[in-house]
């Protein structure tokens, strides 16, 4: 059983423990509220103006042949992520790809 001076030390700790859990609970709720606040009142949209017209002079209008030129190009394996370990026949196959459109050689 517990006596009347164990107790007595326990009240304290329970307190400092109970504020504690209080205080990281009120941090918490603090923060959700700032970052949802801040979520809702700060909404970017992107600004109309960015958008391409045909009017415009760089404005490129795309068909299918651009499309499937572009998505045989991003067939080749190009990228890599070590430093100066690349596959120069693939890089020499994208080059050719790109010379041989039908887009390079009409220019």
């Amino acid at each position: 059983m517990l006596c009347c001076s164990e107790l007595s030390m326990a009240k304290p700790i329970i307190t400092i423990l109970s504020r504690f859990l209080l205080l990281a609970f009120l941090a918490i709720c603090v923060l959700l509220g700032v970052v949802l606040l801040r979520t809702l009142l700060l909404q970017k949209l992107p600004p109309e103006s960015d958008i391409c017209s045909p009017s415009e002079d760089d404005f490129i209008a795309l068909n299918d042949a651009m499309i499937q030129r572009f998505q045989a190009a991003l067939r080749f394996r190009t990228v890599s992520w070590a430093v100066h370990d690349y596959d120069r026949e693939q890089l020499r196959l994208l080059d050719e790809h790109i010379i041989n459109s039908e887009h390079y050689t009409s220019q």
